[in-house]
This record gives C-alpha cells, sequence and structure tokens, in this order.
C-alpha cells in the first residue's frame, strides 16, 4: 500500500492497519496530520518550546504502545487527552519538585518571605514533620535545631556533644532522606493518578 493511497485512509483505518501490520509507518502518518496539535497542547501547558518538542515525541511514543492495545473511536480527542495529560503529569512533578524541594529550605528557615501560600506552606510543614519522625535521632535533633530553632553549626554542637563536622554530615543526610521520602510518597500519587 503506498504512502499517498494510506494519506486518503481515516484515522480508524490508518489505527486498525497498525495493529495488524505493527508497522511505524501508519504512525508516521498520523504523525504527520497530528504533530501541530499536539505540539500546541504541550505549548500551551508546559510554555517552553524544547519542552513542548519533547513532550511531543514521548506522547507520540507512548501512543505508539498504547494503540497496540488499546480501542479508540475517536483519536483526534483521545489524543488530545493524551497530550493534555503527560502535560499536566509534567507540571505536579516540576512543581512537587520546585516548590517542595526548592521552598523546603526557605520554609525551615523563614516564615516570612516564602513565595507559596499559607495553605501550601502549612501543608508542606506537617508534610516535614511527619516524614522527621521517619529519620534517624541524629539527623532530627540537628535538622530541627538548625532549621526550626536557628541555631548555627557551633551552637548544635555544645547542645548535642557532636562534633561540627558530624553536626554538618547529620543535616546534609537527613535533608538528603527527608527528599527521598517526600519523593517516594510523590511518586506513589502519582502513579494511582495514572
Amino acid at each position: 500500500m503506498g504512502k499517498s493511497h494510506i494519506e486518503k485512509l481515516t484515522d480508524s483505518e490508518i489505527i486498525t492497519l497498525y495493529q495488524k501490520k505493527g508497522s511505524n509507518k501508519y504512525i508516521g502518518i498520523l504523525y504527520e496530520r497530528y504533530y501541530h496539535i499536539v505540539f500546541g497542547v504541550c505549548l500551551k501547558y508546559l510554555k517552553s518550546i524544547p519542552d513542548s518538542e519533547d513532550a511531543v515525541t514521548l506522547i507520540f511514543e507512548k501512543m505508539m504502545n498504547d494503540l497496540k492495545k488499546t480501542s479508540v473511536s475517536k483519536f483526534d480527542g483521545w489524543l488530545y487527552m493524551v497530550s493534555k495529560n503527560y502535560c499536566l503529569q509534567q507540571l505536579r512533578k516540576k512543581k512537587f519538585a520546585t516548590v517542595d524541594f526548592k521552598t523546603l529550605e526557605e520554609v525551615l528557615v523563614s516564615e516570612e518571605n516564602v513565595l507559596i501560600d499559607g495553605d501550601s506552606k502549612e501543608l508542606i510543614l506537617q508534610l516535614l514533620e511527619a516524614k522527621m519522625d521517619l529519620l534517624k535521632k541524629e539527623h532530627q535533633q540537628c535538622l530541627k535545631l538548625f532549621y526550626l530553632n536557628k541555631k548555627s553549626y557551633s551552637e548544635i554542637e555544645s547542645l548535642t556533644g557532636l562534633e561540627i563536622k558530624s553536626v554538618k554530615s547529620h543535616i546534609q543526610n537527613g535533608k538528603r532522606k527527608l527528599k527521598i521520602l517526600l519523593e517516594t510518597d510523590y511518586n506513589k500519587l502519582i502513579s494511582k493518578e495514572e
């Protein structure tokens, strides 16, 4: 079947041929038809040309796998939803990374001048408190003294009896482990939504 003949087929006919024969040339036709639409959706949500270009590639790769096992009646609507959901997932990941991890230290260090609203700050503090309980005692103690009580390394050394080197190590390791615990919860949340 020649390319010019395939181009005249409906989306449903192309998908049926792809499911029967598995040839990527059918996906290529759909890519040519819908690239600009998918790119537009991605640009609308991601607000970045390079990120949108990358997203289009990943969306079409996902589409190739999904179409092998999915029955699609209205392809353009389905592809729009796949594209939108992909972008929203990327934004959630980005928001979580930038708000929860970038702002974590700001929230702990200062109650003022934090660029998140009060509800988000409260939620982050509650989440931190819950996760802090899972850390080693020394990590908890050093993090609380450093961030919440605003103590210096030498003050923490005096209060805990730990050497400054150990204090710094407990703070760094505690922050790293806290981040891992938060990311794990976030990834579980995302996988439930998919």
